[in-house]
């Protein structure tokens, strides 16, 4: 009995640490972190973000670099993208800051997540790297976590238009 209880324990308990080195690749499509409290999903919350992402310019230009800032409370974790109106992932990043690290969703370095679970201040910055052409309107959409209950998902900032 001793070794059902454990085996049962190991597998559960991956789930409940969640993901403190960053999201899974998983995660790249809905954004939603799937954390659990005894087995249910935490729902993300659904009132106003204490949050804001937005983007250092209102264009982009074919591999021009856009820095992308988080501001608003210090988060534990994040996974931010730079979405077409289709919602495909375009672009890259670049050096991520402390405590993050680039991920593979649909290409390499498309994505940002969390590297730790030690807190991320509030005008955390990112570089993101346009595509080498015009992929049209482009929001930077994100997941962000306060604590392992308490996230938002889908924050977008502005679009951004392709400039000239």
């Amino acid at each position: 009995m001793a070794d059902v209880r454990n085996f049962v324990f190991l597998l559960i308990f991956p789930v409940a640490m969640a993901f403190p080195s960053g999201a899974p690749a998983g995660a790249c499509g809905h954004l939603t972190p799937g954390h659990r409290d005894n087995g249910t999903v935490i729902s993300p919350q659904s009132g106003a973000s204490p949050y804001t992402v937005s983007a250092d310019v209102a264009t982009y230009s074919p591999l021009g670099t856009v820095t992308v800032s988080v501001t608003g409370a210090d988060f534990r974790g994040i996974l931010l993208q730079a979405r077409r109106t289709d919602d495909s992932v375009v672009g890259t990043f670049s050096a991520p800051p402390a405590n993050t690290k680039l991920l593979q969703c649909r290409n390499a370095n498309d994505s940002v997540t969390h590297s730790s679970q030690d807190p991320k201040s509030a005008g955390t910055s990112f570089t993101w790297t346009a595509p080498d052409s015009d992929v049209g309107a482009v929001k930077f959409t994100a997941t962000l976590l306060q604590e392992y209950e308490i996230f938002w998902v889908g924050l977008e900032s502005q679009a951004l238009q392709a400039s000239g």
